[in-house]
C-alpha cells in the first residue's frame, strides 16, 4: 500500500443518492456549529468531523533504506531461480547440506550392518549442487501432482512425472536417500521433548536472510498463516477459516507496500506455549497477542512506521505502547479492548457511523453488514465526498453522522 493510498483522512461508507442534496446543506449549517462531547473514560464523541485534528504531529518515517537490497546486484528479480537463490544463498544450502551429512554419519554409526549403503546404494555426502537439485524437485512435485513419490520415476505412459524426472538429473534411490536423512538442525543438538530443536536453527538463518535481502518500507501488516501439514505433530493446528486448515500456524510480519508485497521479513513459528520475550520492562502489562506485535517489529520500532492488524492483535493498549515507540497502529478493534461503551453500544443503521477520539487515538464504527469498528492513531476522522458511477452517471454518497448522534442522545 504505498502512501498515495493512504491519505491522512479515513474513508466512511457512504449512504443512499436520495439524501445527498439535503444533508449537503444540513453538514455546512449544523456539524459546523457542535462541538466535540466528552463520553466515559477521557473520549470525545466527534459530531463536528470536520474540526477533528491529531492532536501530535505523525512521526517522521526515517530509514536508512527500504525495498530490496541494492547490494543484491540487480533488481527486481530477473527470474524466479534469482529471487530463490537470493534467499537460499551459499550459507543456507550449506547448512543443509551439513546437517544432513551428519545425520547420516550418526545413522550409520549406529547401524554398521548398514556398510554405508541406503535404498541398495552406496552413501555419498550431499553437495550444495545435489542439495539444489533435489530442492528443484520437489518443488516440481508440488506443481505436477502425482499419488506417490516413487511414480515420477516410473516409465509407464499412464503414470509418470515430467521428463526432469531421470537419472541423468538425480535418480530415484539417491532422491529417496537424501530424503531419509534430510534435517534443519545439528543432529547432535535435537532433542525428543523439544520440537523446536529440530527446526528452529534453520528458521534463525532463513529469518537473518529475509532480513538481509529487503527491509520494509513504512506501512507494514501482521498477521498469522498456515501451513499446510497434515502428518503427525505435537503443535499442529486446525483454524477452520484458513484454507489448509490444519497445519503450522506461523505469525508473519510482511510490508504492504504494493511494490513488495509477498515478501516476508520476519516471522515465527507457534509451538504451543510461548513467551515472546520483550527487553522494555514497559512491555510487560501487554497481552500475549499484543507482544507478538513488539516481537515482531522489535528490531522496526522508532522509525515512524505504521503497522496494520486484525482484531485478535488490535487494541488501545497496544496502540498508546507503541506511540511511546514512535509507531503508528491501524486495526479492525473488539469490544471491550479500547472503544468507548457509548460507541459500542450504539445502534446504527446500515451505512452510518460515528466516531471518537482520545488523545491520538481514533475510533470510528460504522454499519455494513454487521457493526465494524476500527482502532486508528494515523488518521483523522472526516466525511469524504465519494463519487461511484453506474452505467454511465455519477452518484454523491454523504454519511449521516448527525442522524447517529441524535438517536444516541434520545
Amino acid at each position: 500500500m504505498s502512501d498515495s493510498d493512504l491519505s491522512d483522512e479515513l474513508y466512511v461508507p457512504d449512504i443512499e443518492d436520495s439524501e445527498s442534496e439535503e444533508l449537503t446543506d444540513d453538514i455546512e449549517d449544523e456539524f459546523l456549529l457542535d462541538e466535540p462531547r466528552e463520553v466515559s473514560g477521557g473520549w470525545h464523541l466527534i459530531s463536528d468531523v470536520f474540526s477533528d485534528e491529531r492532536p501530535e504531529d505523525i512521526p517522521e518515517f526515517n530509514t536508512d533504506y527500504y525495498g530490496l537490497n541494492p547490494a543484491l546486484g540487480a533488481l527486481p528479480f530477473s527470474s524466479p531461480s534469482d529471487a530463490f537463490k537470493a534467499y537460499f544463498d551459499d550459507t543456507l544450502m550449506n547448512k543443509l547440506c551439513e546437517w544432513t551429512n551428519a545425520r547420516a554419519g550418526m545413522y550409520f554409526a549406529h547401524h554398521p550392518e548398514k556398510r554405508g549403503k541406503v535404498n541398495s546404494l552406496k552413501w555419498r555426502n550431499v553437495t550444495q549442487d545435489d542439495m539444489f537439485t533435489f530442492i528443484s524437485l520437489l518443488i516440481g512435485m508440488g506443481i505436477c501432482k502425482l499419488p506417490k513419490m516413487a511414480h515420477y520415476w516410473q516409465h509407464d505412459w499412464l503414470i509418470k512425472g515430467p521428463p526432469v524426472f531421470c537419472k541423468e538429473v538425480m535418480s530415484r534411490d539417491r532422491f529417496f536417500s537424501i530424503l531419509k536423512f534430510l534435517r534443519f538442525s545439528s543432529p547432535e543438538n535435537v532433542k525428543k521433548d523439544d520440537p523446536k530443536t529440530r527446526i528452529e536453527e534453520y528458521l534463525d538463518v532463513l529469518r537473518e536472510r529475509s532480513q538481509t535481502v529487503m527491509k520494509p518500507g513504512k506501512h507494514i501488516a501482521i498477521d498469522e498463516a498456515l501451513i499446510m501439514w497434515r502428518g503427525r505433530l505435537g503443535f499442529r493446528q486446525y483454524i477452520k477459516t484458513k484454507r489448509a486448515r490444519f497445519g503450522v500456524k506461523a505469525f508473519v510480519l510482511c510490508p504492504s507496500d504494493e511494490e513488495w508485497q509477498g515478501y516476508s521479513w520476519n516471522f515465527h513459528l507457534y509451538y504451543g506455549k510461548d513467551t515472546y520475550m520483550i527487553e522494555d520492562p514497559n512491555a510487560s502489562r501487554l497481552s500475549v497477542s499484543e507482544r507478538i506485535v513488539v516481537f515482531l517489529m522489535k528490531d522496526l520500532l522508532n522509525a515512524g512506521r505504521h503497522v496494520i492488524t486484525d482484531n485478535w492483535y488490535t487494541s488501545l493498549r497496544l496502540a498508546d505502547y507503541l506511540e511511546t515507540q514512535r509507531t503508528l497502529l491501524t486495526g479492525v478493534v473488539r469490544s471491550g479492548r479500547g472503544p468507548p461503551k457509548e460507541v459500542q453500544e450504539m445502534k446504527l443503521d446500515k451505512k452510518q457511523s460515528v466516531f471518537a477520539r482520545k488523545g491520538n487515538a481514533l475510533v470510528v464504527k460504522w454499519m455494513d453488514k454487521k457493526d465494524v469498528c476500527v482502532l486508528t492513531t494515523k488518521y483523522t476522522a472526516n466525511i469524504v465526498e465519494h463519487k461511484k458511477t453506474y452505467f454511465g452517471n455519477k452518484t454523491v454518497f454523504f454519511n449521516t453522522l448527525k442522524n447517529v448522534i441524535r438517536k444516541w442522545e434520545v
